[in-house]
């Protein structure tokens, strides 16, 4: 159904959640009396309203707290008086088909704690991440992937020092990424992946030691991978696959205990595999694919019964492969083709989810392991140019 007009000139109404329903038509317009004049919070989120934004501003200024307006089909452009409401302290107008540009004045939002403003937007493109924004310094969650955003990441976002959540992804940004943003010691996830940033991971970066998650996927970043990453206590999610980094992985990576993504496909990375990327028995997907890694495959790995998916192709590894990839319980891709791996295949194949079975161009030996007949989910079996 429709959203009727009557709450929007309700004199004592204060919360209005109507999330994840299936309501559509546009947002109450402004009546000939106040518009919402006690309205604290405001929650349509996953609906399908649609037309344009609310016209909310400094008549709020005091009472709305919270404007969750993602997940619908609201368009035209955010009005620069939503930079009026000074008690404002979470902003969601993720997921919908706005255009124009994030204005500056949102940075007058001095109580604001987390903005999410990206994803299936249709912001105009040539349009940088506003500098001003470094000014919001209550701010700890800032999410503004797929923002069509160009130019530099501004270094003035290193004043946000509350700052947990830094999402820039999917973007246009070039340059290379900000030293100043070392300086985010409350960082614990940091996505600025699918862009055109250039040059080195900031040795700055060594003070980021909260961070779980680190995807730098999908730039033009050059370099090493800083060894100081392996240390970092907390890290969960490496991910800088489709890059130009150079130079081994991190040797204590894994030791911290909570690994549990690990994506390097595609650089010129070289070097053996760091034995302790289990060491937590959390170790879940493992891509080191298209590299010039070299050495044999840890033993190890053969024990990390948490890993669903094993890419290490195309590389110059060596030696047998570990007969405990074999039986790997949640596993459901092993992936080591175009290597230089010796030895038998063990009789023992098991794995009731591994769909994908991939060992050819190698140097193994010997007969096919009658085990691999009774693999129920096997879909992809390739064995070819071996001994």
């Amino acid at each position: 159904g429709r959203l009727p007009p009557a709450p929007a000139s309700m004199p004592a109404l204060r919360h209005l959640n109507l999330s994840n329903n299936n309501l559509s038509g546009p947002f109450p317009p402004p009546p000939p009396a106040a518009y919402f004049p006690a309205l604290e919070i405001v929650d349509v989120y996953n609906n399908n309203l649609s037309g344009p934004l609310p016209p909310l501003g400094a008549p709020h200024a005091r009472s709305l707290r919270y404007l969750h307006l993602g997940g619908n089909y609201f368009n035209g452009s955010i009005p620069d008086t939503f930079g009026d409401l000074a008690a404002l302290e979470y902003l969601g107008l993720n997921g919908n088909a706005l255009s124009g540009r994030v204005p500056p004045s949102l940075s007058r939002l001095s109580r604001l704690r987390e903005m999410y403003v990206g994803y299936y937007n249709q912001y105009s493109g040539g349009v940088p991440l506003p500098r001003e924004f470094g000014a919001l310094q209550s701010l700890v969650r800032l999410d503004m992937s797929s923002c069509a955003l160009t130019g530099p990441i501004p270094p003035e976002l290193a004043r946000l020092s509350r700052l947990d959540t830094l999402f820039l992804a999917m973007n246009q940004l070039t340059g290379d990424i900000p030293p100043e943003l070392g300086a985010l010691t409350s960082l614990q996830s940091l996505d600025i992946s699918i862009n055109d940033l250039a040059g080195e991971i900031p040795a700055t970066f060594a003070g980021l030691t909260n961070l779980t998650l680190l995807n730098l996927f999908r730039n033009h970043l050059r370099g090493e991978i800083p060894a100081f990453l392996g240390d970092f206590p907390f890290l969960e999610v490496l991910q800088v696959w489709d890059n130009n980094l150079t130079g081994p992985l991190p040797p204590a990576l894994g030791r911290n205990g909570r690994l549990k993504t690990l994506d390097v496909t595609s650089n010129h990375l070289t070097g053996t595999i760091p034995p302790d990327l289990c060491a937590g028995r959390n170790l879940q997907l493992l891509v080191l694919m298209d590299n010039g890694f070299f050495g044999s495959i840890p033993e190890s790995l053969g024990d990390c019964k948490t890993l669903t998916r094993v890419r290490l192709g195309k590389k110059f590894l060596t030696g047998p492969v570990p007969a405990g990839l074999f039986d790997l319980p949640q596993a459901n891709m092993l992936e080591l083709t175009d290597n230089m791996l010796t030895g038998e295949l063990p009789d023992v194949i098991a794995g009731d989810k591994i769909g994908m079975l991939m060992l050819g161009n190698n140097r193994i030996g010997g007969r096919i392991p009658a085990a691999i007949g009774n693999l129920p989910a096997l879909q992809t079996l390739s064995l070819e140019s071996n001994n």
